[in-house]
C-alpha cells in the first residue's frame, strides 16, 4: 500500500486539501490478500484508516472490495465484513470477481460459484449502505464546505458535493457549477442527503433573532 501517514499529516495541516481518501482494501482476509499479492495486511489497512480518522475526524473514507476472489471461504468473507464494520470506512465500492484472461487469478482453479459471489456482493453493498447512512447522519445540522455541481434534471434538484464526499440535494443553486460554497445539512434519508446554503441559513437565523426582539 503506497500510502504514508505523512500524506495524512499534510492534508490535516493545510485546508486546501479535501478531507476525502479512497484507499483500496480488496479483502479483510490476510490469506486472500496474499493470494492477490497485495503488499499489506488487514491490520495495516485498519491502522491507516484509524490514523486518518484521528487526524481528520470528518474525513470521508472510501475503499474497494472484491467479492468472491478465487479461494475465498465463508470465513474469509466474514473477516472482510468484520473489517468494514470495525473500521471508519464511510462507503465501499464492491466488485464481484470476474476472471480476466492473462491474470494469475484467471488460472486459479478454486473459483467461487457465481451465486455465492453475487450474494456476497449484495451483502457488502448493504453493509456499505449502512455505514454511509450513519456517516451522513453524523453531519445533520452542520455547515460543510462544498462544491456546486450541475442540476439533476430528472429530479429537478441541484446538487453540491461536500469536501468529505457527501452529495447534497438542494432546492436552488444561485451560483454556477464548480464554485466553492458552504451548505448546511438539513435532512438525511437512507438514499439521499438534503441541505441549504449556509448563507441563507444564517440570514434566516438572523431574521428569526430580529423577530424575537
Amino acid at each position: 500500500m503506497s500510502f504514508s501517514q505523512g500524506i495524512v499529516d499534510l492534508a490535516s495541516t493545510y485546508r486546501n486539501f479535501a478531507p476525502h481518501f479512497h484507499i483500496p482494501m480488496q479483502s479483510g482476509s490476510d490469506r486472500i490478500l496474499r493470494k492477490m499479492r497485495r503488499p499489506y495486511t488487514a491490520l495495516r489497512f485498519l491502522e491507516l484508516l484509524e490514523h486518518i480518522r484521528a487526524k481528520l475526524p470528518a474525513a470521508g473514507l472510501g475503499t474497494d472490495v472484491i467479492a468472491g476472489f478465487p479461494g475465498e471461504t465463508d470465513r474469509d468473507f466474514e473477516k472482510t465484513c468484520d473489517l468494514i464494520r470495525d473500521s471508519p470506512v464511510t462507503y465501499v465500492h464492491v466488485f464481484p470477481f470476474s476472471a480476466r484472461e492473462g491474470t494469475d487469478a484467471y488460472e486459479m482453479t478454486d473459483r467461487v460459484a457465481d451465486p455465492v459471489i453475487y450474494e456476497r456482493a449484495r451483502m457488502l453493498r448493504a453493509l456499505s449502505h449502512e455505514k454511509n447512512f450513519a456517516f451522513r447522519r453524523s453531519f445533520l445540522g452542520r455547515v460543510l464546505p462544498a462544491l456546486s455541481l450541475s442540476k439533476e434534471e430528472e429530479a429537478g434538484e441541484f446538487v453540491a458535493l461536500t469536501d468529505n464526499y457527501i452529495p447534497v440535494c438542494m432546492p436552488r443553486m444561485p451560483v454556477p457549477p464548480n464554485r466553492l460554497i458552504e451548505i448546511q445539512v438539513r435532512e438525511v434519508e437512507r438514499d439521499a442527503t438534503y441541505g441549504a446554503f449556509a448563507s441563507e441559513t444564517n440570514l434566516m437565523a438572523q431574521n428569526e433573532t430580529t423577530d424575537e426582539h
